[in-house]
């Protein structure tokens, strides 16, 4: 859904955080566990090392699946 290529993993990282924070608090684990999670499945280009590119969108929409 990333049409622009621009979102980093670690940039999902902390979205993941926020939502599970919303959800469940006390389960929320560490940011190096929720990147292992996201490592399998983040493209290339989102596993880059470096800062996140300026033309990336300031605000990431999430769209849950089931």
């Amino acid at each position: 859904m990333d049409t622009e290529k621009a979102i980093r993993t670690g940039d999902m990282v902390q979205q993941v955080r926020h939502v599970m924070h919303n959800v469940a608090p006390k389960l929320l684990p560490d940011d190096k566990a929720i990147r292992e999670w996201l490592s399998g499945i983040a493209p290339d280009y989102a596993k880059k090392a470096g800062k996140t590119p300026k033309d990336a969108p300031s605000e990431i929409s999430l769209i849950m699946k089931k």
